[in-house]
């Protein structure tokens, strides 16, 4: 990767609905060339574009991941989401303890073998008594989540740091399939941009090439080769979180910070 701008040091795991569950609910998106996925306005409707994301605990309840005093403003065909104090944690669980508040879409989006997948976002988020130059105190993100091979595609930011995540997880309540050299990794990748507030994030995702690509403001951020397994529909989210490794007694991720955020509508391009 070429870097224009210091990096900062890096931590691994990552976070974010109970899979068969998340996998019932999506309706699949009809192939075009491109799109633009928002309907943000549409959070209380019956068939709403975007949920509240959840998975299943060790005993089979199922765990929200919702901040009780969330706030969510739809304006101006924009999505901001606000918490004040985060609250939630988990001590057992990583990913149940990272995902703080995550909405996730109600539709999945295929990933051709020919050709590619790119999604593109404004993003910005801005922290509160969040640890000076700690991306993964707490940051928003935009996750491309396939939930049967446990992949991982997203960027994170927070005030003027961002990062691109390529991940493989134990999604909980998935049959994540073996694979060699590893069956689990986390790769963070960040920069320091040249101004806090919003910046427009890229994911091309080409299995013909055998590629994935993030870019910032049109920049290079992150290339990596794609593994030899085909990928599932993605699901897309949006998310309030935190990525700190549990600690002896369980999880240290809360110590009075919030985080607020927005998206703008999420432009979506097939290419052959």
């Amino acid at each position: 990767m070429t870097r224009a701008t210091p990096l900062r040091p890096t931590r691994a795991r990552f976070s974010p609905s109970r899979v068969h569950h998340v996998e019932e609910s999506i309706v699949m998106a009809a192939p075009q060339e491109s799109e633009i996925y928002a309907s943000f306005d549409s959070l209380l409707e019956p068939r709403p574009a975007w949920r509240i994301g959840e998975f299943p605990e060790r005993d089979g309840s199922m765990r929200q991941l919702r901040e009780p005093e969330a706030v969510t403003i739809v304006q101006n065909g924009r999505l901001t989401l606000g918490v004040r104090r985060f609250t939630r944690a988990h001590d057992r669980l990583q990913i149940l303890d990272n995902a703080k508040h995550v909405l996730f879409s109600t539709r999945g989006f295929e990933v051709p073998e020919d050709g590619s997948i790119s999604f593109t976002v404004e993003l910005k988020a801005e922290g509160n008594g969040c640890r000076a130059g700690d991306l993964y105190d707490a940051f928003a993100s935009l996750l491309c989540l396939d939930l049967s091979t446990g992949t991982a595609i997203d960027v994170f930011c927070r005030d003027d740091v961002c990062a691109a995540v390529f991940a493989r997880l134990p999604f909980p309540g998935a049959s994540v399939p073996d694979l060699e050299p590893f069956k689990y990794w986390a790769i963070f990748d960040e920069r320091v941009l040249p101004s806090p507030g919003s910046h427009t994030y890229g994911i091309e995702i080409a299995p013909r090439a055998g590629s994935i690509t993030w870019t910032v403001d049109g920049d290079l951020l992150r290339r990596q080769s794609l593994p030899h397994y085909r990928l599932g529909p993605l699901v897309l989210g949006l998310g309030l979180m935190t990525e700190k490794t549990l600690g002896p007694n369980g999880s240290v991720s809360c110590h009075g910070q919030g985080l607020g955020a927005e998206w703008g509508p999420i432009g979506i391009e097939r290419r052959p």
